[in-house]
């Protein structure tokens, strides 16, 4: 993992856990302020599924119960932690990233796309 990304797991205090009996791709424990990630996945995925993680530890941490609790406010969330986890990858490639690619390998919502069109 590279200095930029450790930097910032340090200065929220998110500890990452690597396991191979997790069925999804990673998840945030907020109670110990932890990432788990499927060991199964490649470096690049691993680094958005951290990435993504990440954003629920720096912006949702304090509304775990909710993000179970209220079908909008889950949406939401993951709006965020996929905002977050694309600009800090077209940050880190000097906008050059191909954003394009980003949303045909996660499926998402054609909708988001112009949102990151530099």
């Amino acid at each position: 993992m590279e200095g930029q990304l450790e930097d910032l797991l340090d200065k929220h205090g998110v500890k990452i856990f690597y396991t191979d009996q997790l069925d999804g791709t990673a998840l945030y424990v907020a109670k110990h302020n932890t990432v788990v990630v499927n060991t199964e996945l490649s470096e690049f995925d691993t680094k958005l599924a951290i990435l993504h993680e990440l954003a629920h530890a720096m912006y949702h941490r304090d509304f775990y119960d909710l993000y179970k609790q209220v079908k909008k406010l889950h949406s939401k969330m993951e709006y965020e932690a996929n905002t977050f986890m694309i600009d800090y990858m077209i940050d880190e490639h000097d906008n050059k990233f191909n954003y394009s690619m980003m949303f045909e390998h996660f499926n998402f919502n054609m909708g988001m796309e112009s949102q990151f069109q530099r």
